[in-house]
């Protein structure tokens, strides 16, 4: 091939259905709760809920964040980037907008950022429950970070390894 022929485009790769994005954000969602459920828990009450959290730490849905990595992997190599939309629209104009699978995708990647600020924030908690404790309660308020926002970020960071 010559420098001046481009690489035919691998099309091996397409983005995932519409199906397996609403999988995806439902796994995340399920261990988001469960993360904000202990975090709240362990807010009220640290020394009964200790031992609770610290055998839920180790429960991660394993095969959602691998998935999801290798998704980011392979939209970041083959250039299937979804463009970025205005991130100050509301959420309801938002979906009003977008297809099924836009709209799961960026659930996806919405609930995987907002469960694993919580888990770093439960972890936290449990060194130093009471240096952390206003974080923790601030997190708490503050609710998760637009999706898209959340995957332009993973793409970007996928770009620059």
């Amino acid at each position: 091939m010559t420098s001046t022929e481009q690489a035919p485009l691998n099309t091996a790769w397409a983005e995932p259905s519409e199906s397996k994005w609403r999988w995806l954000a439902m796994q995340f969602d399920a261990h988001r709760m469960q993360t904000l459920g202990n975090l709240k828990c362990l807010l009220i009450d640290h020394e009964v809920h200790r031992p609770i959290v610290v055998e839920f730490l180790p429960s991660r849905p394993l095969e959602a964040e691998s998935l999801l990595l290798d998704i980011v992997r392979n939209m970041a190599k083959y250039g299937s980037i979804p463009p970025l939309t205005q991130v100050n629209e509301s959420e309801d104009q938002e979906e009003d907008e977008e297809d099924g699978q836009a709209a799961w995708r960026r659930l996806a990647f919405q609930f995987d950022e907002h469960r694993v600020r919580a888990l770093k924030h439960l972890e936290s908690l449990l060194l130093d429950p009471e240096g952390y404790l206003i974080e923790a309660e601030q997190f708490l308020r503050a609710g998760p970070d637009n999706g898209v926002t959340v995957m332009h970020a993973r793409l970007q960071a996928a770009l620059n390894m």
